[in-house]
């Protein structure tokens, strides 16, 4: 309860003199956890960056479409 203004270090500090109590730890896995969500996000963003300028998403995105252009594309969408 921090109704004095007293630096959350402080705190700590002062919760490990007093008592066993686990509150700075918890604060370092939370940042420990989003340091590590935020990292695997931006290689994920590489990875995507990196097959768009490969082409391999444009690759991917029109042989997954429903009416690619190739002989039986043509049949498709005439019977569409």
């Amino acid at each position: 309860m921090n109704t004095m203004n007293i630096p959350t270090s402080a705190l700590c500090a002062l919760d490990q003199q007093v008592s066993s109590g686990n509150s700075c730890a918890q604060s370092t896995l939370e940042y420990a956890l989003v340091l590590t969500v935020f990292v695997v996000m931006l290689v994920v963003l590489g990875a995507l960056v990196k097959a768009g300028l490969e082409g391999k998403l444009i690759k991917l995105a029109t042989a997954a479409a429903s009416h690619v252009l190739t002989a039986e594309g043509v049949v498709d969408i005439l019977l569409y």
